[in-house]
């Protein structure tokens, strides 16, 4: 078997860096949310929308770490080891989060849906907590990184360029031009495997 791209010989300290100013501008993110309730005649609103447009690049940073840390996972342990650790720290979370979620949303929030069959279609639909998208989007790309992680060699360099090639064009060139002109994306571009379904370009691209 090939070995992967070796990029952990030594520490990279701008990836600490990244995920410490990531962090913060999340933070700003989600104090910010007032941007989503259009009020043009709100300076508040003008005010949230320029902190969203500043920061917006904070989650694609996280993507992008989690790509350059774990493609090579194989190099650290083997994939039993990888599945263990990543269900301990995203999938345990996510789940009792979700149980904890769906409790408050009944007995605090209200809410009348109140069984077995409620909360496992409202984990697998994501109608728990929107703010646990993330989880819907990393939770696949862990599952699949065994053999995404032998995909990204130095053998297969230009394979893995070509998807980010794709990745760039599809998602920021032509997906985005169909947003400009309020069309629904193309389906023939954006289920594009590997480049653009799940966005797994962008964990190459780190």
């Amino acid at each position: 078997m090939s070995n992967p791209v070796n990029i952990s010989e030594q520490h990279y300290y701008y990836l600490d860096i990244l995920n410490i100013v990531a962090t913060f501008a999340v933070i700003w993110l989600h104090t910010s949310e007032y941007a989503f309730h259009f009020m043009p005649n709100d300076p508040n609103w003008y005010l949230g929308v320029f902190i969203q447009v500043i920061f917006i690049w904070a989650v694609p940073i996280f993507f992008m770490i989690s790509g350059a840390n774990l493609l090579n996972y194989r190099e650290r342990y083997d994939t039993k080891t990888f599945l263990k650790k990543r269900g301990a720290c995203v999938l345990v979370p996510f789940l009792v989060w979700s149980i904890i979620w769906y409790a408050w949303n009944h007995f605090i929030l209200g809410i009348p849906d109140w069984s077995l069959s409620g909360l496992i279609n409202g984990i697998e639909q994501d109608h728990i907590q929107p703010v646990f998208w993330f989880f819907y989007y990393i939770i696949p790309v862990y599952i699949a990184m065994p053999f995404l992680s032998i995909l990204a060699t130095k053998e297969n360099k230009k394979v893995v360029e070509y998807i980010i090639l794709l990745y760039i064009i599809g998602t920021g060139i032509i997906n985005y031009g169909y947003s400009l002109l309020h069309r629904p994306f193309s389906q023939l571009i954006s289920n594009i495997p590997l480049a653009l379904s799940m966005g797994m370009g962008i964990f190459f691209v780190g």
